[in-house]
């Protein structure tokens, strides 16, 4: 006959213990994530004001000038296009400015 390596209530007591250790461990925020910056155009921290929600920044090389640039869309359905005036490594970006059509109509996306 076969023995058994643990019975059934001792080896779900060590599973559920162990799922409570990890559970419930202390984790430090810093062991998964770096330190938050602000980010700023034209040294001042960039803030999307009155609109309400949460933004949505990207970075993409908008202007075709080979540094990436960026964008921030926000809850209103608006985006700001801030340019990069220094490297891709150490970005640096200008004062931003919302993206229009050629009419000079604010760029927007209905949100419902």
């Amino acid at each position: 006959m076969r023995k058994k390596f643990l019975s059934l209530p001792t080896g779900l007591l060590i599973v559920l213990t162990l799922c409570f250790s990890i559970a419930y461990s202390p984790i430090d925020a810093n062991d998964w994530f770096e330190v938050p910056v602000q980010l700023k155009a034209n040294g001042v921290v960039i803030d999307t004001g009155a609109s309400w929600g949460h933004c949505g920044p990207t970075m993409s090389d908008i202007d075709g000038d080979g540094l990436n640039d960026l964008v921030v869309g926000d809850f209103s359905g608006k985006f700001q296009f801030f340019k990069n005036t220094d490297s891709n490594e150490s970005p640096k970006f200008a004062e931003g400015k919302f993206l229009t059509d050629t009419n000079g109509n604010p760029l927007t996306v209905p949100i419902y």
